[in-house]
């Protein structure tokens, strides 16, 4: 079953302030939580992304670089990075502000989509288009649910409870997490992936 189509692609302005500062290193820093959600459209256009080359992938030839390029933003920039800025520092942060249960109610819906994710990326890699075609659509459909969910239930929020001591604190924290959990990489190298994304799949760049 192919992915289902997303009708209306927000704008996502946070994204393009994020795009904005790696494009233009050494000016603004974003907000922490800013920056959290700017990764969730950069996000949501990667799905936009595959949900196109999966309809593609159903009467043509697999694409190992364009497979590979989502699974690369999803997996290394989306788990390893992304997950992480929120799971070692914002949430902890917002326990002592009242959004605990929210956090912790979201815990299996999170921990299903790391699998989810693992195994996509893992489809990917074998080249099986069957259970990729499979994976797509759930992959598509369960991380849009679950980004507006957090969103709604805790980004957002988390915006007007943090102090300016909180903010600048995650800011830093991020910004060396940064340096770790990339490793050679760095915030450039995965829009330059989302980018090239796109254009395979012939899609317009929102972040320019």
């Amino acid at each position: 079953m192919s992915p289902n189509p997303d009708p209306a692609l927000e704008d996502c302005p946070e994204s393009k302030v994020w795009a904005r500062v790696v494009d233009r290193p050494g000016g603004e820093r974003q907000h922490p939580v800013d920056e959290l959600i700017g990764e969730h459209g950069l996000q949501r256009l990667v799905l936009h992304a595959m949900h196109f080359e999966a309809l593609r992938l159903a009467k043509w030839a697999f694409r190992d670089q364009v497979w590979g390029a989502i699974a690369d933003f999803l997996g290394n920039y989306g788990l390893l990075f992304h997950y992480r800025k929120k799971a070692m520092f914002l949430y902890p942060a917002l326990a002592t502000h009242g959004l605990s249960e929210a956090i912790d109610g979201m815990e299996k819906a999170r921990q299903q989509d790391i699998e989810l994710t693992l195994d996509l990326c893992g489809a990917v890699q074998s080249e099986d288009w069957e259970p990729l075609l499979r994976l797509s659509a759930i992959v598509v459909s369960e991380k849009r649910r679950l980004m507006e969910q957090e969103e709604q239930l805790i980004l957002r929020p988390a915006r007007g409870l943090l102090s300016p001591v909180e903010v600048a604190r995650l800011r830093n924290q991020f910004d060396e997490l940064e340096q770790k959990a990339l490793l050679d990489r760095t915030r450039g190298d995965f829009l330059g992936v989302l980018r090239g994304l796109l254009t395979a799949v012939g899609q317009p760049d929102p972040t320019r």
